[in-house]
């Protein structure tokens, strides 16, 4: 399946859209936590109640973690878990970053941000679809580092704009790409400013990716992070946001710098691969809240 797919579904259709992220961002002011979080939860049952084929590919998605079969019960976690990083998503809609630093008292490798962000050269935050990563912008934005998300054109255009809307509040620029060929020198230029750029690699949209093994299985990452890396002459920061006992934490591995003396191929391979081993640690520590609701299992037969 390719990820653009899950577009297509009925309840992604009719609730992905800017009206009812408005709503549901006005709701959420308007309640608790603990009633948020367990409206949010209820909703996640119902969803998954009522689309058993999206429970497989996450149960499926979730084998791949680990060396034995995962059950269903482990896959409908991931759901209550997203529904509940929505409820609190909503709840920092137009607040200080501040605010959501607050949610994350833990943030392991700050020091690590802020030494390559006085080298000047800018750097490529890499994360994956797991934990809270739009928490990400607040805390950079309270560390004075300037942030541009790379992403991807959203199903319609006021989506696009309500969700870069949000980030401008954090003080985080968006940048979407997609077909543009000169959005990689958009990029390049960005990161010669000494900005940051964060974006996602455990979802590739095309062909230019490495495979990496894991307990149970294969999966694809995206090379793009390493290309532009190794092209701006910067360096890959992998970062996971994830929440335990209630609050949100952060880890900040080294910085990866891609070169090698055996040529640019072989150094964008290996620089994904040390990042793609990164945040699976991450991912496997924490398997219940990776929010990959599109076939990750790669498959030979399915890429020829």
């Amino acid at each position: 399946m390719s990820s653009h797919l899950h577009y297509k579904r009925t309840f992604y259709r009719r609730f992905y859209r800017a009206e009812i992220f408005e709503i549901l961002m006005r709701a959420r002011h308007c309640v608790g936590a603990g009633i948020a979080c367990r409206v949010a939860r209820a909703i996640a049952r119902i969803y998954t109640a009522t689309h058993p084929e999206v429970v497989e590919v996450v149960r499926d998605n979730l084998s791949l973690l680990q060396t034995t079969p995962t059950d269903r019960k482990s896959a409908v976690r991931v759901f209550e878990n997203f529904s509940e990083m929505l409820a609190d998503y909503f709840s920092l809609y137009r607040e200080p970053p501040r605010k959501a630093t607050a949610m994350c008292p833990e943030r392991q490798g700050e020091q690590i941000l802020m030494d390559v962000f006085r080298a000047g050269k800018g750097a490529i935050l890499v994360t994956a679809h797991f934990g809270f990563f739009e928490l990400g912008c607040a805390l950079l934005a309270n560390l004075g580092i300037p942030l541009t998300i790379l992403t991807m054109s959203e199903p319609t255009h006021a989506m696009t704009r309500w969700r870069a809307d949000f980030r401008t509040h954090w003080k985080a620029d968006s940048l979407t790409i997609g077909t543009d060929p000169f959005a990689s020198l958009e990029v390049i230029r960005t990161l010669r400013q000494g900005r940051f750029i964060a974006m996602l690699v455990d979802r590739p949209l095309d062909q230019n990716t490495l495979v990496i093994e894991t307990p149970g299985g294969k999966t694809s990452f995206s090379l793009s992070a390493a290309l532009l890396a190794h092209l701006a002459d910067c360096p890959m920061i992998p970062i996971a946001i994830w929440k335990a006992d209630k609050v949100y934490r952060m880890r900040t591995h080294e910085a990866i710098r891609v070169t090698s003396p055996a040529g640019r191929k072989v150094a964008i391979e290996e620089g994904t691969r040390k990042l793609a081993n990164c945040l699976l640690q991450n991912i496997i520590q924490t398997p219940e809240q990776w929010y990959q609701f599109v076939p990750a299992r790669f498959s030979a037969f399915a890429a020829c």
